[in-house]
């Protein structure tokens, strides 16, 4: 059974919507107040539910309450986490039917918490060579330097090297020093493939090397081959940035076509505080098997980066669908690759 969701200014206007196009037998499972007007959820009639016997009373009976594993499914739906992910949660379990409701949603959480993959240790430290991959508006720069913030002031780190595609003016990289606070920082520009393959990363040394990529791009997508560090073979760990805030579509594209060319160690999750629902990123996480490293709320320097731990994505997923926002992902454009 599917269901639709509709968004209508008005309680009115929402209802005509999911009759217009499911028809006038729609079942509607929900009804809320959203930030933009109200939200409907609904399903078409089965056919025993169309062809039922038309009523003779002038006081139409209760409608009676959805199965217990549609309510759970419909729940899922609302997290953002897609039919297949839905469906399996919902339809898979043995135990709906004889569980309360509450209890329902709440097994259905923790199982959706076993099948997030996370990394649980931290992926930053002194002899490590971090490569960050991502679309343009993702935060690609800031999570670098907050990742190298916060290992300054946990580990000892001697040296710091930012190294990045990228041509920056002087005051560019002025201010770049100055954002990364430490006192042996030393950036790299204009680097190339060759530049990569020559240089020798000692795991060993206390040195922290973090490559900023450029902006991945439509023909990036098309040819992830090419890319900065896809031809190194070890020596860098590779982490792709995945924004909150797009498509379930786009960050299917963005994924498949990193995973398939070049090893990715793990992804950070970005844009949490932009996004109307985090269940299309944790579906996309678990579909491909990619572990989630971190997360963090903005690109704001000040705005933490927090270790990845299912149970706590679980619960931001859900506040991020308790707050209201809308859960159509298709209404607002996405940042653009640049090209």
């Amino acid at each position: 059974m599917k269901i639709v969701r509709f968004f209508g200014l008005d309680s009115e206007s929402a209802l005509q919507q999911a009759r217009d196009y499911l028809g006038e037998e729609a079942v509607i499972f929900s009804h809320r107040e959203i930030n933009e007007g109200v939200e409907v959820l609904a399903t078409r009639a089965t056919e025993s539910q169309s062809q039922a016997t038309p009523r003779k009373h002038s006081n139409p009976a209760p409608t009676e309450s959805p199965q217990p594993a549609l309510r759970l499914y419909t729940h899922l739906m609302s997290l953002g986490l897609g039919e297949e992910l839905s469906n399996e949660l919902a339809y898979q379990s043995k135990s709906i039917n004889f569980s309360t409701p509450q209890t329902a949603i709440r097994d259905a959480n923790a199982e959706l918490a076993t099948r997030l993959p996370t990394l649980q240790q931290p992926i930053v430290a002194a002899g490590k060579t971090i490569a960050i991959l991502g679309t343009d508006l993702a935060g690609k720069t800031s999570t670098l330097i907050k990742l190298a913030r916060q290992t300054i002031e946990n580990q000892s780190i001697s040296a710091l090297n930012y190294m990045t595609p990228e041509k920056l003016s002087n005051a560019e990289s002025m201010n770049l020093m100055q954002q990364l606070a430490h006192p042996n920082a030393s950036i790299s520009t204009e680097i190339e493939a060759f530049d990569l393959a020559r240089k020798r990363f000692d795991a060993k040394a206390p040195t922290l090397t973090l490559i900023d990529n450029a902006s991945l791009s439509q023909q990036d997508l098309r040819h992830p081959e090419r890319l900065l560090t896809a031809s190194m073979r070890s020596g860098i760990d590779n982490y792709l940035l995945l924004p909150a805030n797009v498509s379930d579509s786009a960050l299917e594209k963005l994924v498949s076509s990193i995973t398939a060319s070049m090893k990715i160690k793990g992804c950070i999750i970005s844009m949490v505080d932009k996004a109307n629902s985090l269940g299309p990123v944790l579906a996309i996480a678990i579909k491909h098997q990619l572990p989630i490293a971190l997360w963090s709320d903005g690109e704001n320097l000040d705005s933490h980066l927090y270790q990845a731990h299912p149970r706590h994505l679980v619960e931001k997923a859900i506040a991020v669908q308790r707050a209201g926002a809308p859960q159509v992902l298709a209404q607002y454009s996405e940042p653009q690759l640049s090209m």
